[in-house]
């Protein structure tokens, strides 16, 4: 009977697309076993498209070469691929016994290539595309195999450009899934792959350009298609992931995908007409993707990504320019947050050397009915009259004193009659210490003449830095750096330091400060200060790895204040009252509002309605907001301006007072909080830059966790829900347990329970992807309780009281999932790391393996330890390593003498640890007999 198309299409493609025979005239020795019988067949190559699918395999393989062929091989092929299916069916033989018998099959295979190319199409999951198939266990082995082979393939040689080719067809078939193992194993990406053209083009034919795009970059064919084949296409359906793929590591793609990212946000490009006229060639179009402001910001991201410059994309970098401008006006004329002196500064910054962008200044302005600053800037740039409006024109002769019939009408000025200067800044916070106690650090010798001062423990310094404003496609790094102490504030010039200090400064500035466990960092947002610092001096990220007690006001402020933080009623809008008050004190508008813990609360008009982030804490605890009329400075500007010398150092020396206040209350309010909450570990990941470049090399991406785009909330008094009333095993509880609960994880694995303990670098956000990913219970304290229990749900996560030791948490957490532990529970996983598989070894064996390690670290001569006989053991007893995951035994650690008293050891099968039992099996029992079903006769782990 014949079989079916779906089970064996071999070649059934080729034949659809009338593919010449040329195309399978293939030479090579024979795929099956080098122990065929020398008889001859040959199948003419002409008669294969009258056969079924299953006969075409068969005969592909029986003509790759002119050596004799037994006419059973294919059988042999069959039997081996039966035997396969059943052994990845099962679990427990999936991954030793599968590999192992086709390892052995290929070690004597002469045409292994050819071979597992029939097997891999006569799988019959293969269609499907999934991992978990017999297919892409074939297909993995094999690849794996080949890189144990080395030199050793030479013998083969029958990996021609027929094999490669049919390779090719087979993963392009159904699917892509497997494309890069394919690519691996069948080595596709090489000089002359041309032949994988036709196939790429059927796929463009069949509008399949993701699977064209993969295909191309995979094999490095990118050039011999045009954007209009692929890239456009994928733009159009918002495939964006896919194209930063396609053209990476391909400098003359990338330009010309930029070039057309360039053309498409001309105003003379239509995009309604672009989209029309790709309907019919294109299905799925995101018409709502494709428009200027993504387009531009993906072009925007690209050119950062890979470092070409903004110049390249006029028509963007004018957009975006533009756009930048405006933005600066807004903060000038309406918003009202810029001083003169800033605004001129990023004005020149912003506009100098670009004539079309200084004209839009000056339209700009006229706009806002600036009439006079537009003539100024007119003048300043030196535009010509014929390239300036007739108002900004006429505007410039009344300027000019020329005779005009009317003089220039002077511009009022709103603000001047209404509040000076000096009265604008009497209602904001200003610093205590006199101008004199600024230092600015911008040489070597006065870096190390402040390192002492600042490295003085027990203590505590303030944190902050500053960084150009960054405009359309421009970057920056961190220019100045302030840290507080109580009596000086030194302004580390990062942007001078830079070109006069070795890496060996840098380490001992930060280990003797950031990494000082003695010395307490305060920050407002230090997490984004410390992501730019890493940006600006990436060769300090060892050193930075090991920073200390970096606390981050802005979560303690939320514990402290709880929702009042960020939050005004429209009633104290109007006045700079609402400053924490300690209970018990009385508020005088006599009392000093500088340098105290319990702030004046006075009301006075301000002039903003709203004050945000840092400048509301300190509305809130220190009773007036800071100014931020200097924070959009341009900070690479030397020397520094007074007025933002005095900014800097306000925004690092608040943090001090700001926490003697929030220490204050907190203790004063007699609640469980966390003084010094630390900023976490996610600020020593990947940049965006890296993330992206790691995604289009297809690095497996972590899943995002919601916890990352929720802001802190105050600690609550967790509510569990009532305790569970079905009876449980150990084996049946899987958890994840933070790093605070580290004890208690490991008190649980001593009963049995599956555990994952967090390190001490990894946050909350891992336990919610641990607990997602792998369908595991959150064992947390009340603190971060209702932040994980909003990302997992209330029957996910368990609130351990936290003010017990580890065994009575321990109690708890049984008791709560009713868990019932019996004594073979008891040390059944490994403590270390969770394994729950042990090998038994007897003390004559493990003592033979104690001394072959010993010989490894030269404790004894080498070369005088011999096993006798065969090491029956999944162990390679030459190297002491487990051979499956080659983890080394740790059979070292076990003292001589316990040889002569135990008769049988146990390894951890995942880490290589060695027990044996001991009187802490029976003082564990003993501890926990509430919890212990407790049988003199039942199994343990030791005694089966």
């Amino acid at each position: 009977m014949a079989t079916s198309r779906d089970q064996c299409g071999v070649m059934d493609d080729y034949f659809d697309n009338d593919y010449s025979d040329e195309d399978f005239e293939i030479s090579g020795p024979c795929p099956m076993t080098s122990n065929s019988n020398p008889e001859t067949m040959k199948v003419p190559l002409n008669s294969i498209k009258d056969k079924t699918m299953h006969e075409v395999s068969e005969s592909w393989l029986q003509s790759l070469q002119d050596h004799p062929l037994v006419e059973d091989d294919a059988q042999v092929l069959k039997h081996l691929l039966d035997k396969l299916q059943a052994l990845w069916g099962n679990e427990k033989t999936r991954k030793t016994e599968f590999s192992r018998k086709l390892c052995n099959f290929l070690l004597s295979a002469v045409n292994p290539f050819s071979a597992t190319l029939f097997l891999i199409d006569s799988c019959k999951d293969f269609k499907t595309g999934k991992t978990t198939t017999t297919a892409f266990g074939v297909l993995k082995e094999f690849e794996k195999w080949l890189q144990t082979q080395g030199s050793k393939l030479e013998r083969f040689e029958t990996l021609d450009q027929a094999t490669r080719k049919y390779a090719f067809h087979l993963a392009t078939k159904y699917h892509t899934n497997f494309l890069e193992l394919f690519v691996k194993a069948f080595d596709l990406r090489h000089a002359g792959n041309e032949y994988c053209l036709p196939r790429i083009q059927e796929l463009i034919d069949n509008q399949k350009y993701k699977e064209a795009a993969v295909c191309a970059s995979r094999l490095g064919l990118q050039h011999h298609f045009t954007l209009r084949q692929i890239v456009l296409p994928l733009l159009l359906q918002d495939k964006v992931n896919l194209i930063e793929s396609y053209v990476y590591g391909q400098p003359s793609e990338q330009m010309a995908l930029l070039k057309l990212l360039d053309h498409l946000c001309d105003k003379s490009t239509d995009l309604t007409e672009v989209t029309s006229s790709m309907k019919s060639d294109v299905p799925n179009i995101r018409g709502d993707k494709f428009h200027f402001k993504i387009l531009s910001k993906l072009a925007v991201r690209l050119m950062k990504l890979y470092g070409i410059p903004p110049e390249s994309c006029p028509n963007i970098n004018n957009a975006r320019n533009l756009g930048a401008l405006r933005y600066l006006l807004y903060k000038k004329y309406i918003e009202k947050s810029l001083g003169d002196e800033n605004w001129e500064e990023l004005i020149k910054g912003s506009v100098s050397g670009n004539d079309w962008l200084i004209e839009q200044l000056v339209d700009q302005l006229v706009g806002y009915n600036e009439m006079g600053e537009a003539v100024k800037w007119a003048r300043f740039y030196e535009i010509p009259d014929d390239r300036l409006s007739p108002d900004v024109v006429e505007a410039k002769l009344k300027m000019d004193g020329a005779p005009l019939s009317e003089p220039v009408a002077q511009e009022e000025n709103w603000g001047e009659e209404v509040y000076s200067d000096e009265h604008i800044q009497s209602f904001y916070y200003s610093l205590s210490l006199p101008p004199s106690a600024i230092q600015v650090v911008d040489s070597r010798e006065r870096l190390y003449r402040c390192l002492p001062h600042l490295s003085q423990v027990p203590g505590v310094i303030g944190v902050d830095s500053e960084w150009r404003p960054a405009f359309g496609s421009i970057t920056t790094n961190v220019a100045l750096l302030q840290m507080a102490t109580r009596d000086q504030i030194y302004l580390i010039d990062i942007l001078t330091l830079q070109n006069c200090l070795q890496k060996r400064d840098w380490d001992q500035f930060f280990l003797q400060t950031f990494c000082n466990p003695d010395i307490l960092k305060l920050g407002y947002g230090l997490a984004t200060d410390m992501q730019m610092i890493l940006k600006t001096l990436p060769t300090l990220r060892p050193t930075l790895e090991k920073v200390k007690r970096l606390v981050d006001l802005e979560k303690l402020g939320n514990q402290v204040l709880g929702g009042l933080a960020g939050c005004c009623d429209d009633d104290d809008m109007g006045a700079v009252g609402g400053g924490l008050c300690l209970a018990g004190e009385e508020l005088s508008d006599d009392d000093d509002d500088h340098g105290k813990a319990v702030p004046l609360v006075k009301v006075q008009p301000i002039i903003k309605s709203e004050e945000k982030g840092l400048s509301e804490l300190v509305r809130q605890c220190l009773g007036k907001p800071l100014s931020k009329l200097e924070q959009m400075s341009d900070w690479q500007r030397r020397p520094l301006r007074p007025s933002q010398m005095t900014y800097a150092a306000l925004d690092a020396y608040v943090l001090l007072e700001l926490y003697d206040v929030l220490v204050t209350e907190a203790r004063r309010s007699k609640r469980e909080i966390d003084l010094e909450p630390s900023i976490g570990t996610k600020w020593l990941g990947k940049s965006k830059k890296q993330k992206l470049q790691s995604r289009i090399r297809g690095e497996k991406k972590k899943a995002q966790s919601s916890e990352s785009r929720r802001r802190d909330v105050p600690a609550k008094e967790a509510v569990n829900l009532p305790p569970r009333t079905t009876p449980t095993t150990p084996q049946e509880l899987t958890v994840v347990v933070d790093s605070m609960l580290q004890g208690l994880g490991k008190q649980l694995r001593s009963c049995g329970v599956d555990v994952r303990i967090l390190e001490n670098y990894e946050d909350h956000e891992k336990a919610i992807e641990i607990c997602l990913r792998e369908n595991r219970v959150v064992l947390t304290t009340r603190g971060p309780y209702e932040r994980i229990q909003a990302c997992v749900g209330k029957h996910n996560v368990f609130c351990v009281s936290h003010d017990k030791k580890a065994r009575e948490q321990m109690k708890e957490v049984l008791h709560y999932f009713n868990v019932t532990v019996t004594q073979a529970d008891i040390f059944s996983r490994c403590c270390v790391c969770n394994g729950d598989y042990y090998i038994q070894i007897p003390s004559f064996d493990m003592k033979q393996l104690w001394l072959r390690k010993q010989e490894q670290l030269c404790r004894i001569p080498k070369g005088k330890v011999f096993y006798p006989g065969t090491f029956d053991f999944p162990i390679d007893f030459e190297t002491a390593r487990l051979k499956e995951s080659g983890v080394e035994v740790q059979v070292e650690a076990v003292p001589e003498a316990m040889f002569d008293k135990i008769d049988m050891f146990f390894l951890c099968g995942t880490c290589g640890k060695v027990f044996w039992e001991g009187t802490h099996f029976t003082r564990i029992c003993e501890n926990f007999s509430d919890v212990l079903q407790l049988d003199p006769a039942a199994k343990t782990v030791y005694k089966s």
